[in-house]
């Protein structure tokens, strides 16, 4: 199969993104050819070594006789077609390779093409371009403290229940160590100490309802619904921008007030000590 013609610069992002699409499916078609060339290869190597072994067998009894021929018939076949397919497989390798480089090829072109309109637009349409990764970046900070805010609560409650097994003498028929409930008492004062200095829920919380915001209102721009309705474009573009600024805003100042607040409560646990 022949490389197709390589991009144009005059291409938009939909035609590089379709041969793209070309490129990877033909690249997955020839993965497959050579799987299925490596696979009939293995297939006479594992029978020609089963008919040496059965072959001095086969002096010793007819079945091993007829199980020999079989395999040496089956190592005659798969010789066959896996000749066939090495000699066809040189030239696949090579149009998977050259695929390979056209597809690198083509995503850089499709990143270029992408930083050119968008170094034409206008600094409000720039704006709007960035918004869904704003909204992407609020979203995965969110995931990212619920996750640990989630951890840290499981493995408290582990500890919590390991604690107690252990201090009821539940395991002292099994083992005994007197060091140990200290040991787990101190972890869990200390992923207590850390959830409530950083946290990790109210951040997440936060992060994700200034998210939902901003998605909520980019979804309300595009459909010109809500206060963007009737409206023209630019005004559209300066009202939307308000909004998420105003909103980026109150993010950051919650934030400030969590950091805050978790100063001043280790502040006050120094001072009651």
């Amino acid at each position: 199969m022949q490389m197709q013609q390589f991009y144009e610069p005059t291409q938009t992002q939909d035609d590089i993104r379709a041969q793209i699409q070309t490129c990877k499916l033909e690249i997955a078609q020839y993965n497959l050819e050579l799987y299925l060339c490596q696979f009939v290869l293995r297939s006479f190597i594992i029978c020609l070594i089963i008919s040496f072994i059965l072959v001095p067998l086969s002096a010793w009894s007819t079945a091993g006789f007829l199980l020999a021929g079989v395999i040496a018939l089956a190592d005659l076949v798969a010789f066959f077609y896996s000749d066939r397919d090495i000699k066809s497989k040189f030239s696949i390798y090579q149009n998977r390779k050259l695929h390979q480089t056209q597809l690198r090829m083509l995503e850089l072109a499709l990143k270029k093409t992408g930083e050119r309109d968008f170094q034409q637009l206008s600094f409000q349409h720039q704006y709007l371009q960035h918004v869904p990764e704003l909204i992407t970046s609020y979203r995965r900070k969110a995931d990212r403290f619920r996750h640990w805010f989630t951890g840290s609560q499981l493995l408290i409650i582990v500890l919590s229940s390991l604690i107690t097994s252990v201090s009821g003498g539940w395991l002292d028929p099994f083992i005994h160590l007197p060091w140990l409930t200290p040991l787990l008492g101190l972890l869990i004062s200390i992923l207590t100490g850390i959830t409530l200095h950083f946290r990790f829920r109210e951040k997440s919380y936060n992060l994700q309802q200034t998210a939902d915001a901003i998605d909520s209102e980019y979804n309300a721009h595009g459909l010109a619904i809500r206060s963007y309705r009737n409206r023209n474009t630019e005004d559209a573009l300066l009202e939307l921008a308000e909004r998420i600024e105003a909103l980026r805003e109150e993010q950051q100042k919650r934030q400030q007030q969590l950091e805050q607040s978790s100063q001043g409560e280790q502040k006050a646990m120094e001072l009651g000590r």
